[in-house]
């Protein structure tokens, strides 16, 4: 259960990055 939700912030975090990273690039 713990592992799933730690999963699922990372995800989380790797998509937040890269729209992030996008609105820089552009």
């Amino acid at each position: 259960m713990i592992n799933g939700i730690y999963c699922n912030f990372l995800q989380n975090q790797v998509m937040i990055l890269r729209m992030y990273f996008s609105d820089i690039s552009i």
